[in-house]
Order: structure tokens, then sequence, then C-alpha cells
């Protein structure tokens, strides 16, 4: 975003970018980060562990997917390019998902030490920031969609597809699961001039539209 010489050594360049400052003192051969203490970075999405609230993970944008453990207070890359969604197990604090934008999913079974892609049986990419949900009672359970709902039984070991297109091939941005009624689930699809919510009824393999009512805005979540 910005770009500077030094007024009188032309080997010294300095860059701002949306990871802040960098410098170089031998004309761009070499940079180095004068981030030491200043927060600059953009979340997409953060959350805290239900076991600590001080260990906190969450997705940005063009800085990795950032996890900062509990009890410290240094923030460290753990998922490589644009975050995205990140999602705590309530039931055991080892599983940890994250993600690489379009749908590219990541599960830590070491608490967030390490993480590896979990996407086997998903077909098609997500929209940038892709919706993963946790069922609220089957930890084991959990969601993603593209332009159709996938489901996981094993921790995103595996996916399978539980519905058809929602609306053509228009990608899905936000998923929610009711805490009181988890058969019921709200969709959200990414178009730009039509409000287009989905409702099912029977855990995510039919859906109704649900549009009655709102106006034509761009919409970037769905909640029960």
């Amino acid at each position: 975003h910005a770009f500077a010489f030094h007024p009188s050594n032309p080997e010294i360049i300095f860059i701002g970018n949306d990871g802040g400052i960098n410098k170089s003192t031998n004309g761009g051969s070499t940079f180095t980060s004068l981030n030491t203490n200043i927060s600059v970075t953009q979340f997409y999405h953060a959350t805290a562990s239900p076991f600590d609230a001080s260990h906190i993970i969450g997705g940005t944008q063009d800085n990795a997917t950032q996890r900062r453990p509990a009890g410290s207070s240094t923030w460290v890359g753990v998922i490589g390019g644009d975050g995205g969604i990140c999602v705590f197990d309530y039931s055991n604090p080892n599983y940890i998902y994250g993600e690489y934008v379009n749908g590219n999913i990541y599960r830590s079974s070491d608490g967030g030490n390490s993480f590896y892609k979990i996407t086997t049986g998903i077909e098609e990419s997500g929209a940038w920031i892709t919706p993963i949900i946790i069922h609220p009672t089957i930890p084991t359970t959990l969601y993603t969609a593209t332009h159709r709902i996938y489901i996981t039984t094993n921790r995103g070991t595996s996916w399978s597809p539980i519905s058809s297109s929602l609306q053509g091939t228009t990608r899905i941005n936000s998923l929610d699961i009711s805490k009181i009624d988890p058969n019921k689930l709200l969709a959200l699809t990414e178009h730009f001039s039509t409000p287009s919510v989905f409702l099912s009824n029977d855990g995510g393999y039919n859906w109704s539209q649900i549009n009655n009512g709102l106006p034509a805005r761009y919409m970037t979540r769905v909640r029960f």
C-alpha cells in the first residue's frame, strides 16, 4: 500500500502493506519486518477456546490464520495465506479447525501446534470465506458448503454432500445450526443483488428459500 526510498540513501527502502512495515537496507534484495509491536492485522473471523478464553485463533486477510496460545501474548501463524473461519471442538481441546480461503479446511489434533488439510470428499471450491460449523451436541459432526451442503461425522477425515445445489452454482457464504433443534440449519448464498436465505428442517438434506420481506442487499451472515 505504500513504498518509499530513504531521502539520502537509495539502498534503504520502506514498504507498507496489510502486514505492517518492512525495511530493506540493500536495495530490496532482502527485507526485515519492523512489526515488533504494531497491531495491524485484519481478522475475517476470530474465536476463543471454550476451555481457556486466553487461547484465541482467527483467520486474517493475507496474513495467515493466527493463533495466540493460552497464557501467551504472542501470535503465531499456523495456516498460511488468507485465513477464514476457525472452530474449536467444545468436547476435546486437541481439535481445532481452520481454513485457507475457498474451502481449504484444516484440522489440528494437537491443540493448535500443527494443522493438516482435511478436504477428502469435497468436490467443489467454496466461497472466499467458506462456512464451517460444528453440531451443538455431536462434536464429531461438522458442516461446510460449496454451492451445496457437506457433512462430516468423523471430525473432517472425510466429507459427503447431503443436499442438492441451493441456488445453481452460487456459493454459500454462511451457515448456522440451531442449538435448540439441531435439525434446523440456515444457509446464505453469496448473491450480490438478491438476498437468498434458506432453511432446512431435516439436518441439511432439504432446503426451502425464505427471502420474503428482505431488502435487496448483500448479506454476510445468518444466525439463529
